[in-house]
């Protein structure tokens, strides 16, 4: 998206998100999925990979004090969609999501508390 777009976009949105919004145009986008080799899914990890890319890539440059908060929003904004992209087309069920976050969770903070900080 045009950067300029996405600001002026911005600043117009609402802040509140809206589930059934958001649900309906994963769907959508899923159902309206260009195909790469005669295969949506196919197409559609490559856009997750890419999008990552992109979020590493201002991350990246955000650290290094080049980065703009604007440019680093947006791709994390791609990046929760094409997540959601993924959750959809792997089936991921939110209860094992869940459960695989909390046991991340934990190991950080056994990290923390067994060696004081986080490398």
């Amino acid at each position: 998206m045009n950067k300029e777009a996405f600001k002026e976009s911005f600043e117009k949105a609402s802040v509140y998100l809206n589930e059934g919004y958001f649900n309906s145009t994963i769907d959508n986008a899923l159902e309206h999925m260009a195909p790469f080799n005669g295969l949506k899914k196919t197409r559609t990890a490559i856009i997750i990979a890419e999008e990552l890319g992109e979020l590493m890539h201002e991350v990246q440059k955000y650290v290094r004090g080049e980065g703009n908060y604007m440019n680093l929003l947006e791709e994390y904004a791609d990046v929760k969609i094409v997540m959601a992209y993924l959750d959809t087309i792997v089936n991921i069920d939110k209860k094992d999501i869940s459960k695989a976050i909390n046991v991340k969770l934990d190991r950080i903070n056994h990290v923390i508390r067994k060696e004081g900080e986080l490398r």
